[in-house]
């Protein structure tokens, strides 16, 4: 819990959940449209220099922004607006985050923009995900390749650390991330989690990737003064990585 001079300034893991259990009681149409719905906020100042009154001189005015592909649904949650910004304020529990929405933009989504939805445990884990979905939906997903790497360098070595694995050479030198997979990978096989021949094959697969990534990080990426890589390709590799990342933590959590 917050108080009144500490703040996550990210959105809680309970989020999504308090706004379901709202909408549940109020509206059912607004709930099956928020379920498919992309939900993200633009950070813009203080509260109190965006006009808030109060004790707010630490909290943090936010804009939220709900896109949804049906031109009919955005249409009816705008007749909702009033109430369906009451209930995501509620939502976001200020007391914890110290966000205060100023205003709700309804827009309807005629892109391919995507977010990524990767565990967020701690407040580290939280601001490279914001950072990650901010870039996305600004439609920058070269901004996203470096960011990408950090929190899968950070997700792998926290993984093998759970495990009893290495995650440094005999000289002390860290293991890059395919090498931090391939043990994962090995991990799994040796414990006969993977039930399937297909997952343990796609796994394999993705330790080769993993080490093209490192390149692409390294080359192709703002990490470094480099030429960077197209739009087109620099979504199809986040969208590979993540979905490894993704099936990943699901396997560690039913192990939990």
């Amino acid at each position: 819990m917050g108080s009144e001079y500490d703040y996550t300034y990210i959105l809680s893991k309970s989020f999504d959940s308090y706004l379901k259990q709202y909408l549940e009681k109020y509206d059912q149409r607004i709930k099956e449209i928020i379920s498919n719905s992309k939900i993200s906020y633009e950070k813009l100042n203080f509260a109190y220099y965006e006009g808030f009154k109060g004790n707010t001189w630490n909290k943090y005015a936010i804009n939220m922004i709900i896109k949804n592909k049906s031109k009919s649904d955005i249409k009816y949650l705008e007749l909702k607006k009033d109430v369906l910004k009451d209930f995501l304020q509620k939502s976001l529990d200020v007391s914890n985050s110290g966000f205060l929405i100023q205003d709700l933009d309804l827009l309807v989504d005629d892109n391919d923009s995507f977010e990524v939805d990767l565990p967020k445990e701690d407040y580290d884990y939280g601001i490279l995900i914001e950072d990650i979905n901010e870039s996305l939906s600004r439609n920058e997903p070269v901004l996203v390749l470096d960011r990408l790497h950090t929190y899968t360098v950070k997700l792998l070595r926290e993984l093998c650390r759970k495990h009893r694995l290495e995650i440094k050479d005999d000289l002390g030198k860290n293991h890059p991330i395919h090498s931090l997979m391939g043990m994962l990978v090995k991990y799994y096989q040796k414990k006969n989690i993977l039930q399937s021949e297909f997952s343990t094959s796609a796994l394999k697969s993705s330790i080769s990737l993993f080490q093209r990534y490192n390149d692409i990080r390294n080359t192709k990426s703002f990490a470094h003064d480099n030429d960077v890589l197209n739009d087109t390709e620099a979504i199809y590799v986040i969208k590979i990585m993540v979905a490894t990342l993704e099936f990943v933590s699901r396997v560690e959590k039913e192990l939990s």
